[in-house]
């Protein structure tokens, strides 16, 4: 019984489209047929595949050109496809190969070769094969993002920082650094910092530090 698997290189304007047959032993027997890539050539290729009655299609991931290539197949060609009588579980199945998993050799690019190299490392499965989400969840897709591009334009109103002079800005900073290293120590010598807060918060004014420390080590003797 005969399975027959459809290879695409596509490109921006044109399709190489090989089909053959997979069960038989031996060198595979390729038919070529290039296509365009318009509407109307993509209907006639979604026919002609029938005719070959091919069970599976892969094609190769170039660019966004793979695209209309899929939907077209998807709506023409699948459905009637899995319909069929005599169809197996994988009869309408299309495939999207990464095209760096079906590299050739280097040299100059050669296009149905291409495209029946995609047929054989499909079926030998060396092909990186990417996941394309049905029609309805590309469509739920497409409209949710949809949704948050045409939603309202929030208007912030930036007010911009005044000028602030650097010299205030450091001073700033060493009042909260002396003040907090000052109830620090305090608070290590068995001081309560509440206490002090309220007295002695600028530590910098009026000899705080030392008043703060001072009072604390008066009934020692020491000397600050």
């Amino acid at each position: 019984m005969s399975y027959r698997i459809a290879g695409i290189d596509v490109h921006k304007k044109m399709l190489a489209v090989v089909v053959a047959d997979v069960e038989v032993e031996g060198e595979y027997q390729f038919a070529w047929r290039p296509f365009g890539s318009n509407p109307e050539q993509l209907r006639l290729l979604s026919e002609w595949l029938l005719e070959q009655q091919v069970e599976e299609v892969v094609m190769e991931s170039t660019a966004q050109y793979w695209r209309p290539v899929w939907e077209a197949l998807e709506r023409y060609w699948q459905p009637i496809c899995q319909k069929r009588e005599g169809g197996g579980s994988m009869s309408g199945a299309l495939h999207l190969a990464q095209a760096l998993s079906n590299r050739g050799r280097r040299g100059r690019k050669r296009d149905f070769p291409d495209a029946e190299r995609l047929v054989k490392r499909l079926v030998a499965q060396e092909l990186t094969l990417s996941f394309v989400p049905d029609a309805e969840q590309r469509l739920w897709r497409t409209v949710m993002r949809r949704k948050y591009q045409a939603g309202p334009a929030w208007d912030f109103e930036v007010t911009p920082w005044p000028p602030v002079d650097a010299r205030a800005s450091l001073l700033f900073v060493e009042h909260h650094v002396v003040d907090s290293l000052a109830l620090t120590v305090f608070s290590s010598l068995g001081g309560d910092p509440r206490l002090s807060v309220g007295r002695d918060h600028d530590v910098r004014r009026e000899g705080g530090l030392t008043t703060l420390l001072g009072h604390h080590f008066v009934g020692a003797g020491v000397d600050l």
